[in-house]
């Protein structure tokens, strides 16, 4: 019996070593795909994408179309074509790709139905649904990612870049650190790099700004 459970404990051994060279090598990915999410929504990067509505913004423009021609009830046509009783006419006109565009009151046409997305709006799209089916499929395998902002600095699962004096740290604006507890020496105020974990063991050490003394 002990002999199987041995052999059961360094067999999960086995696999989760082999786990851990195998996501640590993807997380670069992982980081490269975070980067360009970042770096496509920033400010002025691109214009605000809702990746729910597929991408697709929309928008009313404003203007009117006058009709072709016009005449008198009388009968009497000052051009080609004859006029209605009324004196006017408007008519629509569609898309030169033969989008149908919605009317709207005030004579305001919104954004056609059939419109395709912007390429930068489905590339964002496309890279943000990569970068969650790659954490899916880390996490079904034991790996998850941790943001330690707010809590006590552990050299065994935070990996220090910066230090921002005590001082500093007491005069940030209320909520800026995570937890919104009291500012102490030690304390995590900014994450640069996320960590990940597998299981109970840390896989890589989060990037991560602390408070000094």
């Amino acid at each position: 019996m002990n002999a199987q459970r041995i052999a059961g404990i360094e067999k999960d051994k086995m696999r989760d070593f082999a786990i851990a060279k195998f996501a640590g090598d993807l997380l670069q990915t992982v980081d490269t795909l975070e980067l360009a999410i970042k770096s496509a929504t920033a400010p002025g990067s691109l214009e605000p994408v809702d990746l729910t509505s597929g991408g697709i913004s929309t928008g009313t423009s404003t203007g009117t179309s006058s009709g072709t021609s016009s005449g008198t009830s009388s009968g009497t046509s000052s051009g080609t074509s004859t006029g209605t009783s009324s004196g006017t006419s408007s008519s629509s006109s569609s898309d030169s790709d033969g989008a149908t565009p919605i009317p709207t009151s005030a004579g305001s046409e919104s954004t056609p139905l059939n419109a395709a997305p912007s390429p930068d709006a489905a590339l964002l799209k496309g890279v943000t649904l990569t970068h969650k089916l790659l954490l899916s499929t880390l996490a079904s395998h034991g790996v998850t990612p941790f943001t330690p902002t707010g809590e006590t600095f552990d050299p065994n699962w935070h990996e220090a870049i910066f230090s921002v004096p005590f001082a500093v740290a007491q005069n940030m604006p209320a909520g800026s650190i995570g937890g919104g507890g009291e500012v102490k020496p030690g304390m995590i105020v900014d994450t640069l790099k996320v960590g990940y974990r597998l299981k109970d063991r840390c896989l890589r050490a989060a990037q991560v700004g602390v408070v000094g003394e």
